[in-house]
């Protein structure tokens, strides 16, 4: 089969302030340009991770995307 060709050049999203609750991270949906990236290829499928070496050790998938907690709480007051 000849590799898929997702779109690379999605829409900007907004920038998220982090949580009170959780400093330095926030609430996100990972799948707002989901569709736009896989670019109407029925064949493709999505999995999010939060790093390369979790994607690599298919370790820490996250489950829920469209709310997925991000970024590091270490870096409180940082953009996420």
């Amino acid at each position: 089969l000849p590799a898929p060709e997702p779109n690379t050049n999605p829409t900007v999203l907004p920038a998220v302030c982090e949580n009170a609750t959780t400093p330095g991270q926030a609430t996100i949906d990972l799948t707002q340009n989901q569709a736009y990236i896989l670019n109407g290829d029925p064949n493709l499928s999505v999995q999010y991770y939060p790093t390369l070496t979790d994607l690599e050790n298919n370790t820490n998938q996250i489950t829920n995307p469209a709310s997925a907690l991000v970024g590091d709480a270490t870096l409180v007051d940082d953009p996420i």
